[in-house]
């Protein structure tokens, strides 16, 4: 048999015919070859029900999406006869969400963004938001959003059509107390200004531009749900709020701040949620997130409003008993949670598959016992957006693939993922060897941290402990090379790039200062007149990919602070060719770069190095005013 399936159009019902056609072209339907076998749909199913015939495939959906996750599981088992195609599925988790961060840097491009919805349609995903601190537009707001790639009303309001067709519920996600620091940095919102990041609680003028925001927020979209964010106002009521109140209780300006912007949802007619860490903080001795010892007096749970959904976020737990204890919290403050875990994609050039499938795997063995309906799988780009999003579609399969089976088996979406994206799950997995030491016990993006390190002070060197790690990023610079003779693993093309800058690069601050500290000159002049002329053009070739994904997946406003970077590291690399030229040829008698002992940043052995920023890596000088 071959591939296709003929699908009558006009036999498809009217609310899956706009996304037939719309994915019809990955899942090779077509509409004219009555001689392909045929794919009929049926309403009125108690979720996916495929039953196979010798030229018929009978889809029975409940909700339209389920329709289209028939369609994905279909095309993975192309090579089958259809007779022996009989799936029955029923969402476990009703609803979820993808979440992806357009605050940091990269906003998605309109291509990207239908692209994103088909996959997420044939994988069963059912809902969609776009984490906007400020990139969407307000009326009258020219610095909201400024030079940001922040959506327009009419953008918005095509994705929510695309995204609609295809049994996708799209919702905005806002913030509406902190993390608005983009555009409290400006004069023109100093009246609702507390702190760097958080606005002003209780003045009348944060509550109008909060009704200005939330009207904007809600007008592109059909849904009437919208998130509230409220998450991290980590020194809320501790800017000019305390000159003008005095010290109040957090979880007093948390709740009166959350009453007034409800009064406003509730005048829109829609439905919130919001972030709970707050609420854990605030009643915290600890003012830690994860603190199951809280106490919800009759008091607290009557503060807070019954008519707004707790979010419980959570990316880090690894064993079942920890988001088991978290959601009975939510459960006493007042309700069962929508629970909130990540893929793994901030921090970092590729996702941590490993970590995203021990903590995923988890939380839904958790959410499901503990009656969870509705999860929401967050994409952040913290710390820039480095990641190319697009890499971690096979876990958001695997996501899909629990929240209808309940089963954490990977097995199941290896043969998924065929149908959805065309590529091998262990393939793109692969690309995550990059920051998968061998002396490794945490997830720490290392390959990340290494190429940003000034190579003179090589800031990151002492962390290793002596062990050398340039072999390492050439065994795996080997390896993804190999997979990308398979086409449709082009996106491995970043990690390959970053794995070569590193097959060089990575030890060589240690190289240098051992070379120098030892006074083998002629070793220093071959560093400079081979291996570094070599990892400048190599970094030029990373920049160059990772310019070229950017702008295939994003629109263009936030590269720059990314091309920065990469103009910072070759400007080092510009130095330390004058410094050591400067040396080998007498003109200085030493590098005082070299000269200092090196310690620690953190006191931790090589197995457990912590996260850390680009900037704090590029150098020990004052960044800030």
């Amino acid at each position: 048999m071959g591939h296709s399936y003929y699908v009558n159009l006009m036999k498809v019902p009217p609310e899956l015919r706009d996304g037939v056609k719309r994915v019809g072209h990955i899942v090779a339907l077509d509409f004219q070859n009555r001689r392909l076998p045929e794919i009929v749909f049926s309403p009125g199913a108690d979720g996916v029900r495929i039953t196979g015939g010798a030229r018929k495939i009978q889809v029975g959906y409940g909700e339209r999406n389920d329709a289209f996750r028939a369609l994905g599981l279909i095309h993975a088992r192309a090579g089958k006869e259809t007779a022996a195609l009989h799936i029955a599925e029923t969402r476990k988790i009703l609803k979820t969400f993808v979440m992806v961060d357009v605050s940091r840097n990269a906003v998605f491009n309109a291509d990207t963004m239908e692209e994103w919805l088909v996959f997420m349609a044939l994988a069963g995903l059912n809902g969609f938001m776009f984490y906007t601190e400020d990139t969407f537009k307000i009326p009258g707001e020219p610095l909201f959003g400024y030079l940001r790639g922040a959506y327009s009303k009419k953008e918005l309001q095509g994705f929510d059509t695309i995204a609609d067709s295809l049994g996708i519920e799209m919702i905005p996600c806002i913030q509406t107390l902190a993390h608005l620091q983009r555009i409290l940095c400006y004069h023109a919102y100093s009246k609702i200004k507390d702190t760097e990041s958080v606005m002003l609680c209780g003045e009348a003028e944060t509550y109008r531009f909060i009704e200005k925001m939330l009207k904007a927020a809600v007008a592109p979209y059909k849904s009437r749900r919208i998130h509230i964010g409220m998450d991290e106002a980590w020194d809320i009521g501790r800017g000019v709020f305390l000159g003008r109140n005095g010290y109040v209780p957090p979880f007093d300006i948390i709740t009166k701040h959350l009453e007034k912007v409800l009064k406003l949802c509730r005048k829109m007619g829609v439905k919130p949620m919001m972030w709970s860490d707050m609420f854990f903080r605030a009643l915290s001795q600890r003012h830690q997130y994860y603190d199951t010892s809280i106490q919800v007096t009759p008091e607290i749970k009557k503060a807070i409003p019954a008519d707004v959904d707790q979010v419980y976020w959570d990316y880090h737990h690894l064993k079942a008993e920890d988001y088991d204890g978290m959601i009975d919290k939510h459960v006493e403050m007042g309700g069962i949670p929508i629970v909130a875990p990540g893929v793994q994609t901030w921090g970092r050039f590729w996702p941590a598959y490993e970590c995203a499938e021990k903590t995923l795997a988890p939380c839904y063995t958790s959410a499901l016992k503990k009656g969870v309906k509705e999860m929401i799988l967050t994409l952040w780009g913290d710390d820039g957006t480095e990641c190319d999003f697009t890499a971690c579609r096979p876990l958001l399969q695997y996501a899909a693939d629990m929240s209808f089976t309940g089963d954490t088996d990977l097995a199941y979406t290896r043969e998924n993922v065929k149908g959805t994206l065309g590529v091998s799950y262990d393939d793109w997995k692969a690309g995550e060897r990059i920051d998968r030491l061998p002396f490794q016990d945490n997830y720490t993006s290392l390959s990340k941290m290494l190429l940003w390190e000034d190579p003179m002070y090589g800031l990151v060197q002492p962390q290793l402990d002596g062990r050398k790690v340039n072999g390492h990023f050439k065994d795996v610079a080997a390896d993804l090379k190999a997979r990308l003779k398979n086409k449709r693993n082009e996106r491995l093309r970043l990690p390959y790039r970053l794995a070569i800058v590193l097959s060089r690069k990575a030890d060589l601050p240690s190289q240098l200062r051992v070379a120098y500290r030892t006074g083998d000159k002629a070793a220093l002049n071959r560093y400079l007149k081979t291996v570094i002329p070599q990892v400048i053009k190599d970094i030029k070739a990373l920049n160059d990919t990772h310019r070229d994904v950017w702008l295939r997946n994003n629109k263009p406003f936030g590269w720059e602070i990314l091309e920065r970077r990469y103009g910072g590291l070759l400007g080092v690399f510009e130095n330390l060719k004058l410094r050591l030229g400067a040396y080998v040829t007498g003109r200085v008698d030493r590098l005082e770069e070299f000269e200092e002992k090196r310690v620690k940043l953190w006191d931790a052995p090589a197995s457990k190095i912590p996260q850390c920023g680009a900037l704090r890596l590029q150098g020990t000088g004052y960044l800030y005013h």
